[in-house]
């Protein structure tokens, strides 16, 4: 299974003839829609960390769009939206990660575990303002399930996107 070299085919061709430089290149296209189309879902999690940590409405009307767009299976949601953007890679990725932000938006470091283990390190009893607190205590330990959920949606995009 060598490739084939040719002066045609800079990087040669595989055992069905195809060029191994348009192979490698699709895979860029691929990798750029993987890590465009999570970016644009994960734009959903700053407003939740300082919504979770205080607990007011706005989490709560946050968490109420979430589940609107959960009710909806997510490859149709982005179907309806690449149909009304029109087509096209650029509105390809919007659609796939706004369609995937509510499995960002939820994700289980958000939930009291680590809205918790942040009050416990750095809580308000030794003076820390709320911006220290989200930033210094919650958000470190909301990152390892935020990391989590990006690997695992990153090849889900790229899935859909096949799809």
């Amino acid at each position: 299974m060598e490739p084939r070299s040719s002066t045609k085919n800079i990087l040669g061709t595989d055992d069905l003839g195809r060029d191994m430089l348009s192979r490698l290149f699709t895979a860029r296209v691929s990798l750029t829609l993987g890590v465009v189309s999570v970016g644009i879902a994960f734009l959903s999690v700053p407003p939740r960390v300082p919504g979770r940590f205080l607990q007011r409405w706005p989490d709560n009307l946050i968490m109420r769009f979430m589940d609107i767009i959960l009710a909806f299976p997510h490859i149709l949601l982005a179907i309806v939206i690449v149909a009304y953007l029109g087509p096209g890679l650029r509105n390809a990725m919007m659609a796939i990660g706004s369609s995937t932000s509510p499995f960002c938006t939820d994700c289980p470091g958000f939930r009291d575990g680590g809205v918790r283990e942040g009050l416990r390190d750095g809580g308000p009893g030794v003076g820390a303002s709320n911006r220290r607190i989200i930033f210094n205590a919650i958000f470190p330990n909301c990152l390892a399930p935020i990391i989590v959920q990006a690997s695992l949606g990153f090849g889900a995009a790229i899935l859909d996107a096949a799809g």
